[in-house]
């Protein structure tokens, strides 16, 4: 399966300038090598490492769910 990352999530890895250019003279989207490289960055290789990717995910969602919720907001 394909991933498709915006070009701010992995504009980083090549630094913001560099990135800014090549998306000028190129495409509106990520710059394809970079996309593959946040591709393969991004796909676990076991379960067990899909699985820690995910329970950081769970993690970082609950603190923020909580943190809003203790200011009254419904979620």
């Amino acid at each position: 399966m394909k991933q498709v990352l915006p070009g701010w999530r992995v504009g980083c890895v090549v630094g913001i300038k560099g990135l800014a250019q090549v998306k000028t003279n190129v495409d509106s989207g990520v710059f394809k090598v970079i996309e593959a490289c946040a591709i393969a960055a991004y796909s676990p290789t076991t379960e067990a490492k899909f699985k820690a990717i995910m329970l950081v995910s769970q993690n970082r969602r609950d603190i923020i769910v909580n943190g809003l919720q203790s200011l009254g907001w419904p979620i």
